[in-house]
């Protein structure tokens, strides 16, 4: 008997050291995939990634958590609306590589190591769930690397993939302190790790609370204790860095600007003026919601968002999706995670910017294992029904496994279809080199304390020291209401920030306000703009030109 333990103790380490091994290959592709693609050279695409760097290049520098980018009036002090601890381990990339843009790259790597340890991390929770066991942990663990989501964050300065890896590593640690037996040491190091993650995003609030009702559920309560003393040295840490003045006097389009860019709750108001802004914001938030399970497992709304039968077969799909996690979850024991999962959507559903695919990525592993659980119930029954012998029974078991096949091809082609290629990055680049022409005309033919307007504002910050700001910020009201009245209003406030800055020029380039809702109208509105306005620089594609505000 005592051969035989001894037999099944080696083959269950065997197996471990065959899985990390297999995880390391998992981590070393994702990281060379990364190396390929060159990420750095999708920096400034997103805005939020310049504002991310150029506050951290505030904190090297000693001056404190602010953005030197954007330009002041009267006393008022830009703090940033980010929590604090991401801009300052960025800031350690500008102390030790303080030459922009060569940094660059060292802070997109930043970024890849997080990834890496979130597909750690789901790899552990994976594993930690009932009935998956090793090989289908591994397999959720690859799905996870090689998302598109995944690999386009963890290319990028944003705090996306901090945030993720720190909240799930969290979770599958708060899981362990909850088990018969564990300390209270471990439920410390869980709400040590979801407060820093909270100090990256505000997010990580309601994964504390779904990690404190997971320990009260279980009667764990030293546990659940132990999870919030532990976060409240940390957010009075966050609190103290980040204690914003309020915005300066001025026009109400720079003041809607400067609030954009120092005080989500301040936007947020901004946004939803009233009930029925909040009603629009909320049901297309709950729609985005309700599409996410099976839009993260790559089954998208055939046909896009503006097909009502594509909509409902995703909303179908996800609903289908969580039924296997309920089930996984009542074939074994209700994980953290399936009590973070209600709380963390709750605050997605009120936050004004509805970017659910960025938001909901924590949760990637855990819709993968609950698609593998259903889908594998779902074969079975096939294969039940295929052995009866009636006809039509298995007439339409057939056509539903036709089906599944049919959807499971189409979503492995988006998958694979929707990573990022090489070629992105490059074509960014090239686009990028007209912009380095202004810049350098910039740093040759203007004065330091000269002041712009620029969409990418912060990125002429980086590059040539000159304070700018973009020109107007859009309400998400116009985007959830669909009012172009509103769209309206935020443009004829689009002298209010130059006049209130002192602004001498106008950065233009033929990408500027890609991602916003009203596109057509706003280049509508700029273009008249530029036909009053005298061009003292135009790059040699002609795609960037800098204009002199009278």
């Amino acid at each position: 008997m005592t051969k035989t333990v001894a037999q099944a103790l080696a083959c269950r380490a065997g197996t471990r050291a065959g899985a990390g091994a297999a995880l390391g290959a998992v981590l070393a592709a994702f990281l060379g995939y990364q190396a390929w693609l060159e990420p750095a050279h999708r920096f400034g695409f997103y805005h939020d990634d310049t504002i991310y760097f150029a506050s951290a290049r505030s904190l090297a520098e000693g001056h404190g958590y602010r953005l030197p980018s954007l330009p002041a009036t009267g006393a008022a002090v830009a703090v940033p609306k980010y929590p604090v601890l991401y801009p300052w381990l960025l800031s350690w990339v500008w102390r030790l590589w303080p030459e922009f843009p060569a940094n660059v790259g060292p802070a997109v790597w930043l970024s890849a190591l997080f990834g890496g340890l979130f597909v750690a991390a789901a790899f552990q929770f994976a594993r930690g769930l009932e009935g998956l066991g090793e090989r289908k942990a591994l397999a959720i663990a690859g799905l996870c690397a090689f998302h598109a989501n995944t690999v386009l964050l963890s290319g990028s300065v944003l705090s996306d993939m901090p945030f993720t890896a720190l909240a799930l590593a969290a979770v599958v640690v708060a899981e362990r302190s909850l088990r018969p037996g564990a300390g209270t040491k471990t439920a410390v190091a869980a709400g040590l790790l979801v407060g820093l993650a909270a100090m990256v995003r505000g997010l990580g609030l309601p994964v504390l609370a779904g990690m404190v009702v997971a320990a009260l559920w279980r009667r764990r309560w030293r546990q659940a204790a132990a999870f919030a003393a532990a976060v409240v040295p940390v957010a009075i840490g966050a609190i103290l860095a980040t204690g914003g003045g309020p915005a300066p006097q001025g026009p109400p389009g720079w003041r809607q600007v400067w609030i954009y860019y120092t005080s989500y709750s301040e936007f947020w108001r901004l946004s939803t003026p009233n009930i029925d802004v909040l009603v629009d914001m909320l049901q297309f938030n709950l729609k985005m919601l309700l599409e996410a399970p099976a839009a993260q497992c790559l089954f998208p709304p055939l046909g896009g968002e503006f097909s009502y039968p594509g909509v409902l077969f995703c909303i179908v799909t996800s609903v289908w999706i969580l039924a296997g996690v309920v089930r996984q979850a009542r074939g074994g024991r209700w994980h953290v995670i399936h009590f973070v999962l209600p709380v963390y959507a709750v605050a997605a559903l009120l936050w004004n910017y509805s970017l659910m695919d960025r938001f909901l990525l924590l949760f990637l592993p855990l819709f993968y294992a609950g698609l593998w659980t259903e889908g594998s119930h779902f074969v079975a029954m096939l294969r039940a029904t295929l052995r009866v012998k009636h006809g039509a029974e298995k007439v339409l078991a057939g056509l539903l496994g036709i089906l599944l096949v049919a959807v499971g091809a189409g979503a492995a082609r988006h998958y694979v279809g929707s990573l990022p290629a090489r070629s992105q990055g490059l074509r960014l680049a090239e686009r990028g080199r007209e912009k380095q022409e202004a810049y350098a005309w910039i740093q040759r033919n203007t004065k330091a304390e000269a002041r712009f307007l620029a969409y990418e504002d912060v990125t002429l910050y980086l590059h040539t020291g000159r304070q700018a700001v973009r020109p107007v910020v859009f309400s998400t009201e116009a985007f959830y209401r669909k009012d172009e009245s509103v769209l309206a209003r935020d443009l004829d406030r689009i002298f209010d920030t130059p006049r209130a800055i002192g602004a001498r020029y106008w950065l233009m380039s033929d990408d500027d306000f890609r991602l916003e809702t009203g596109t057509p109208r706003i280049l509508e509105r700029i273009a008249s703009i530029q036909a009053t306005l005298p061009v003292v620089f135009q790059s040699g594609g002609g795609r960037v030109r800098i204009y002199e505000l009278r």
